[in-house]
């Protein structure tokens, strides 16, 4: 990840079903400047077992998708997950 500045850098994560996505941006000018994204595939859904737990590659796959995810060097992480934001938006202050 390119730190070219010493303003606070910033990220917005995004874990889906599908894949685990990250924006990485710094505020500069009153303007949000792009870093770094990242995009790693987990296939959750894929994994998902009747007893609503995951298969072990499954869930393997997702840690090892966070740990890239906390690799980068971000000051503040804003994380949300799309499919609770759309069941349950009240619930989770997204009204």
């Amino acid at each position: 990840m390119n730190q070219t500045t010493d303003a606070p850098s910033l990220a917005a994560i995004d874990l889906g079903s599908n894949s685990f996505h990250m924006i990485v941006g710094r505020l500069q000018n009153n303007q949000l400047q792009l870093i770094d994204r990242l995009r790693e595939p987990v296939r959750l859904a894929e994994g998902l077992t009747r007893q609503r737990s995951l298969e072990p590659e499954v869930a393997a796959r997702a840690l090892e998708a966070l740990r890239e995810l906390d690799r980068s060097r971000v000051e503040t992480i804003h994380t949300f997950c799309a499919g609770l934001l759309r069941e349950f938006p009240v619930e989770v202050g997204a009204h």
